[in-house]
């Protein structure tokens, strides 16, 4: 399946020191506007280092989209992704996925470091009783 778009607009939001999202704005042969978000990673000069989709089913046209520009019409080829996608014995499943997985720490603490917090407590209470004995 061939789609043509046109590139209407680019807009860039920046999210971190290092990270950020880039909006595509776009206009397929049909007339249909559509808007397609991909995770962007800022290098060396704050330029954009990599960009990867956030969906699994946009990733051919995110990899098309890293290096056009406003105003530029180009045609993709969906026809072996889509292929690609149904080898997947749950196609349904693996189509609408995240492609890009979003590590965002919270404050609470991982559950793997919960044994060595409590070890290090009672460690304190332990030197803090023995001190009183004293």
């Amino acid at each position: 399946m061939k789609k043509t778009f046109t590139v209407t607009d680019i807009l860039y939001n920046k999210l971190s020191r290092k990270k950020g999202t880039i909006e595509y704005y776009l206009i397929d042969e049909m007339g249909n506007d559509r808007k397609i978000t991909a995770m962007a990673h800022l290098g060396f000069g704050k330029k954009i280092k990599a960009v990867k989709a956030l969906y699994k089913r946009e990733i051919p046209l995110v990899a098309a989209l890293e290096t056009k520009e406003i105003d530029q019409t180009f045609t993709l080829d969906f026809t072996q992704f889509n292929k690609d996608q149904r080898l997947c014995k749950k196609a349904s499943k693996c189509f609408a996925e995240k492609a890009y997985a979003q590590n965002f720490s919270s404050a609470m603490p991982d559950s793997s470091r919960f044994p060595f917090l409590f070890g290090i407590a009672m460690l304190g209470t332990l030197i803090i009783f023995l001190l009183g004995a004293f």
